[in-house]
């Protein structure tokens, strides 16, 4: 495995995701019908951010986790545009779990150990962010792990990227300045493209609070 990934592989986030229960095909069947949601209208031709929100144990983890692994998602992806290789990566934030898995620095991690591993081309991008590989577990501050996407987001490689993200309420640092943070990262990382071949959506959920209502 390239230096890069083993700095930023975190075991514990693949635990979480894995914890999530998988739901009976037919729960969530809904999800993929046009006349119900517009999930497949954005898969296909959309960009930006998808929410999904509902009130605490609705079943959103489950919906999220569902919605990241069914291959109708991936089929519906390649249809936004064919030419573009697509990759994707999920994060479910849990305030009860260890730091990296509720902190921007543990899902910028993933998403990027993620999206690295399925396009290695793009290590090289991340790698022109990295002055010095020595340490690199000490370089990954979150200026660092936000330019790296950053670096991801506008280079010339055809990527659609696709990220599913969850429970953004259990974002763990309180700070009403880093919910902001997190959300507009989630923005930036979706209109930072600035016309070039990669495309970025994100699906988050949450609970239906003010602070994401207000927002989305």
């Amino acid at each position: 495995m390239p230096g890069i990934l083993v700095s930023l592989h975190q075991p514990e986030t693949q635990d979480r995701f894995d914890q999530v229960d998988q739901a009976c095909r037919t729960t969530f069947e809904w999800l993929f019908d046009p006349n119900e949601t517009g999930f497949i209208k954005w898969l296909r031709t959309g960009q930006g951010v998808f929410w999904i929100s509902g009130k605490p144990g609705s079943g959103k983890s489950t919906l999220v986790k569902y919605a990241a692994t069914d291959p109708r998602t991936f089929e519906n992806l390649r249809a936004n545009d064919p030419r573009n290789r697509r990759i994707w990566a999920e994060f479910l934030f849990s305030e009860r779990d260890k730091k990296p898995q509720k902190t921007l620095e543990g899902l910028h991690r993933r998403n990027l150990f993620e999206l690295l591993s399925k396009e290695t081309r793009l290590i090289k991008f991340v790698a022109d962010v990295i002055q010095d590989d020595t340490d690199m577990q000490e370089l990954w501050s979150l200026i660092s792990l936000e330019a790296a996407l950053w670096s991801i987001t506008e280079q010339k490689t055809a990527v659609n990227i696709c990220l599913f993200i969850d429970a953004l309420d259990e974002h763990a640092e309180d700070c009403h300045r880093t919910h902001w943070r997190l959300l507009e990262t989630q923005q930036k990382l979706t209109s930072s493209t600035n016309g070039t071949v990669v495309k970025v959506l994100v699906c988050v959920s949450s609970r239906p609070e003010n602070l994401f209502k207000d927002y989305f």
